[in-house]
């Protein structure tokens, strides 16, 4: 089993994961707002990401999406690839990006990243040349 989770700093997450459950329902999708009340500084995002690693069987994978390539949020999770071949992290999340990976349907998770990469990346158009062709 797939548990997915969108983690940024600030309230991003929770606000993705809002707008993906007002357009498609619950996904069982979980975010981690960093820096702010429940998770204050990277110690305490460490803690919560070993918590959710600990959960997962032999045959479960965790995917986790974060905000930006290079921040402290990323970083604190790449820490993990190394003990946790099941994790999954993937960097520059956006709506499209988590869900296009979410209703995908493929059942390999490496190819349903980059499928969903790819989708998310022709999603992003300028659309004043769209419309001046």
């Amino acid at each position: 089993m797939r548990k997915v989770f969108v983690a940024s700093h600030d309230l991003f997450a929770d606000g993705l994961k809002d707008a993906i459950t007002f357009l498609m329902g619950d996904l069982g999708l979980g975010s981690l707002s960093c820096y702010h009340e429940e998770i204050p500084d990277t110690d305490a995002l460490s803690k919560r990401i070993e918590e959710v690693i600990a959960t997962l069987g032999s045959d479960d994978e965790l995917v986790v999406f974060t905000d930006l390539l290079g921040g402290s949020v990323n970083n604190v999770v790449a820490q993990k690839l190394a003990n946790t071949p099941n994790l999954h992290l993937v960097a520059g999340m956006s709506l499209p990006l988590v869900l296009e990976f979410l209703l995908c349907g493929e059942t390999d998770t490496k190819k349903a990243i980059e499928l969903a990469i790819q989708r998310a990346q022709e999603s992003m158009v300028y659309v004043n040349d769209m419309l001046s062709k």
